[in-house]
């Protein structure tokens, strides 16, 4: 009884924090370099894309990975305001280097969850920051959860279908990792 009570006022702290970081500018976001080892493997990988990554400053907790805190962002609603703000974000800094780079395969990749495919505002969002920054669609990668593929969700479906028409690659993020495993063809 005692251990449940104190994992709820815990998460009532940690509610209450992701609101004042969002007030606060606490979350940042990071760039993991993706290389194609290219086939066969050649001795000199070549950048193809840039995962964004976010990040919580945490004043007390230190830096804390988006598995610390995406799900209880999620469900109080916080994510409505952080991902427009990523979005826009790692548009802006991927289009320094898009242009300076001056490689046209390079991709960023942005991880979507199924609360976000769900959301009416995310095809707008990527439409006017892709105009923006006047970035190709092409140049997103889309990772999408494996349990996105398992929705059979009107919202799910529609979602996957607009992102489709967007012209963005979509993949399957973390595939294989237990959640999701294919019928065997007749």
């Amino acid at each position: 009884m005692r251990r449940c009570r104190s994992q709820t006022e815990a998460k009532l702290i940690l509610e209450g924090e992701l609101h004042q970081a969002l007030l606060k500018d606490q979350f940042n976001l990071y760039y993991q370099p993706i290389f194609d080892l290219g086939l066969p493997l050649s001795s000199t990988p070549k950048l193809s894309g840039l995962e964004v990554l976010i990040r919580w400053h945490h004043p007390t907790r230190g830096c804390l990975n988006a598995g610390d805190f995406i799900a209880i962002a999620e469900e109080i609603g916080i994510v409505r305001q952080l991902y427009p703000w990523a979005i826009q974000t790692a548009c802006e800094q991927f289009q320094k280097w898009y242009t300076r780079l001056q490689h046209p395969q390079l991709a960023l990749h942005i991880n979507l969850s199924l609360m976000q495919i769900r959301c009416p505002q995310l095809m707008p969002c990527l439409e006017s920051n892709l105009a923006k920054y006047q970035l190709p669609p092409s140049s997103l990668q889309l990772e999408i959860e494996e349990q996105v593929l398992l929705s059979s969700e009107p919202a799910i479906t529609k979602g996957l279908q607009q992102l489709k028409t967007l012209g963005a690659s979509l993949c399957v993020d973390d595939f294989w990792s237990g959640a999701f495993f294919a019928e065997p063809s007749p």
